[in-house]
């Protein structure tokens, strides 16, 4: 005779349920975008009742926030990691602006679905999406006070700043048919020049010292 199935069966049949839900939604809204997936395109892809979407999270809004909730946790739990302890370094700002330019790459589908629906006007979700983001610009923040702290960084609008360095390390991924024209085709090569020279010009400007020769007149500086 049968055994009823235990509490954490039915646990873990919920958890599959729901992972299963998750990882169809994630998928469709990647290729078709929040707008352009339903409910029932979900459900079918995971293989379950419409009506579970509803039970566990609510709506598509829900299942949205649930896809890109760790993606967006990811980023900070890396900026923190980068960050370390005690005032920063030159290399370790360097492998700060590495870091974030390899995880915008490895996440830049969940960042063009997140950017999209911050954008529009009407998404139910603006509110919401941009409390975990916010939380990841203040630990970007403290890393760059803490930088001005220890005397590496002039005097100069922290928060203009990150604004600045968040457009030069995602633009390429945002605005990926025009800056691939520029930069070229995305690849690790392509990725890792992005994030180098970010902290290059961050670290160092782009003005020449001074004291420095010009080069040869007609001869391009090599890269």
């Amino acid at each position: 005779m049968k055994q009823p199935a235990s509490t954490h069966e039915f646990q873990r049949g919920d958890d599959d349920t729901r992972t299963r839900l998750l990882d169809a939604a994630r998928s469709l809204f990647i290729t078709h975008g929040f707008q352009g997936t339903s409910t029932r395109a979900i459900a079918a892809g995971a293989g379950c009742n419409l009506s579970l979407i509803k039970y566990y999270f609510g709506s598509k809004e829900g299942l949205l926030r649930e896809v890109l909730r760790p993606e967006i946790e990811s980023v900070r739990t890396l900026i923190e990691t980068l960050a370390g302890d005690g005032p920063p370094t030159a290399e370790r700002l360097r492998e700060f602006f590495l870091g974030m330019s390899r995880r915008l790459d490895t996440n830049r589908h969940f960042f063009r679905l997140m950017f999209a629906e911050l954008l529009r006007e009407d998404s139910p979700l603006s509110g919401e999406l941009l409390e975990p983001v916010s939380l990841n610009q203040q630990s970007a923040l403290r890393v760059l006070q803490n930088a001005r702290d220890a005397g590496m960084l002039r005097d100069v609008d922290l928060r203009a700043t990150l604004l600045l360095i968040m457009g030069s390390l995602m633009f390429y991924h945002l605005a990926y048919p025009v800056a691939s024209q520029l930069v070229g085709l995305r690849s690790p090569e392509v990725v890792d020049r992005l994030g180098a020279t970010a902290a290059d010009v961050f670290l160092h400007g782009i003005l020449k010292d001074p004291r420095c020769p010009d080069p040869t007149p007609g001869k391009e500086t090599p890269r």
